[in-house]
């Protein structure tokens, strides 16, 4: 579980985070998630796998609508 979550969750957080500040003073940037069609269809031995793609899907989701007055889409 705690191998999935830093790599399907706090990798991406922490690649985004180191990100954005380059993204900001530039004006712009496009942010791409390439996620699981999966999440919509609980499955049974993949709840770690799909805990943690959802837990990144729903940042992100967030996170999108602060980063749009700063032109990150």
């Amino acid at each position: 579980m705690e191998r999935l979550v830093g790599v399907n969750y706090l990798g991406p957080v922490q690649l985004l985070l180191r990100l954005l500040p380059a993204m900001r003073a530039a004006g712009a940037g496009r942010i791409v998630n390439v996620s699981t069609a999966a999440l919509g269809l609980p499955a049974a031995r993949w709840s770690s796998y799909l805990g943690s793609k959802a837990a990144f899907y729903a940042w992100l989701r967030c996170a999108a609508t602060e980063l749009l007055a700063d032109g990150i889409r």
